[in-house]
């Protein structure tokens, strides 16, 4: 009997909170950019970590915020599909920072993943 286990992680919160840091530390590499500009993931980005008996999928997502530009509508298009794929969603906010979560946790409470 195969007791593999899978699943989709999507790491989503606000511009500049970490996602991305959080990310690299859990699959053990340094896939995406690090950096204290805001938006600098654009696009979903991959990491994979695997184990004896499971697989983990991790999106780090671009930071969630209200879109200005066709720029914007497209990161947040990828935050949405991050969403959907998603079997566990990791919200990650900033406690030092003051931000206004509720445009994140709205769009929490219409996802049917574990958060």
């Amino acid at each position: 009997m195969d007791n593999h286990k899978a699943g989709f992680v999507s790491i989503i919160g606000k511009p500049n909170v970490g996602k991305s840091t959080l990310m690299n530390a859990l699959v053990g590499e340094k896939l995406s950019i690090i950096t204290s500009k805001a938006q600098t993931t654009r696009h979903r980005i991959m990491g994979i970590l695997n184990g004896d008996d499971f697989q983990i999928v991790y999106s780090d997502t671009p930071g969630i915020i209200q879109p200005r530009y066709e720029l914007h509508n497209a990161m947040m298009r990828f935050v949405h599909t991050s969403l959907d794929d998603a079997d566990v969603i990791l919200f990650v906010t900033d406690i030092y920072e003051k931000h206004d979560e509720e445009d994140v946790i709205k769009k929490l409470k219409h996802t049917d993943a574990a958060v």
